[in-house]
């Protein structure tokens, strides 16, 4: 365990009970205590250097847009930036009842949808799902099924929406053993009930879209502090 997250787990077992002596199991508990030491301290590593780079990349991203007087004109390189750095699959910007897309196309029927349950049906600025169809009722049928959406709501200036999307992600896991496999014996008292393979077995998930990481929503919520200080709505 790291930070309360469970990063690794090793799991052994026979068919016999077996009891490990005391000083193998001191062992292992040096050997994992050095394990969450070394990753606490790789995820620190990451997060400056993650926290660097995002700056970086909205320092571009500011340039970029004072260079071509706003948003709209900068659109067809900012959605590309966009796509790009969210790992993205397309962009969808709304300013009040307009809007601009880059890359795959949602369907207005979906980005109506879409729109009235980020305006109306949730109240976070920032949010995100990699099951559209789950996360929102009555989603109409579209490529999308994952988006990361941030808004902005100022006086005086437009409603500003910013939708990222990503198509589906056929995602397989791996397992020890199918679960619908017959038993192979009951030992009628304990109701241990082993299957004596375990067999790789693949589930396929699907309606899904890769997940959105804490990179992505950090850099989401910086981006939107930077478009706030823009002054966009000048």
């Amino acid at each position: 365990m790291v930070n309360g997250e469970l990063v690794a787990l090793i799991a052994a077992h026979h068919r016999e009970p077996k009891y490990l002596p005391l000083y193998i199991l001191e062992q292992i508990s040096k050997r994992v205590k050095a394990h969450e030491f070394a990753v606490s301290s790789f995820q620190t590593h990451t997060r400056l250097r993650m926290i660097d780079g995002i700056d970086h990349s909205l320092h571009q991203v500011q340039g970029l847009i004072e260079r071509m007087g706003g948003l709209e004109n900068a659109w067809p390189e900012f959605s590309a930036w966009l796509i790009k750095r969210f790992q993205a699959d397309g962009a969808v910007l709304c300013l009040d009842n307009d809007y601009l897309t880059s890359g795959l196309d949602i369907g207005a029927d979906a980005l109506t949808r879409l729109d009235a349950w980020f305006c109306h049906d949730q109240s976070d600025l920032i949010a995100s799902t990699d099951s559209v169809s789950l996360t929102i009722s009555r989603f109409p049928l579209s490529e999308v099924t994952g988006v990361l959406a941030l808004s902005i709501l100022a006086p005086k200036c437009p409603y500003f929406r910013l939708y990222l999307t990503r198509g589906e992600h056929i995602h397989e896991i791996s397992w020890g053993g199918r679960p619908d496999k017959p038993l192979e014996h009951h030992d009628g008292a304990l109701g241990i009930a082993p299957r004596h393979s375990f067999e790789k077995w693949i589930e396929k998930r699907m309606g899904h879209s890769r997940p959105w990481s804490r990179e992505a929503r950090m850099l989401a919520l910086k981006l939107r502090a930077l478009l706030m200080e823009l002054r966009l709505c000048k």
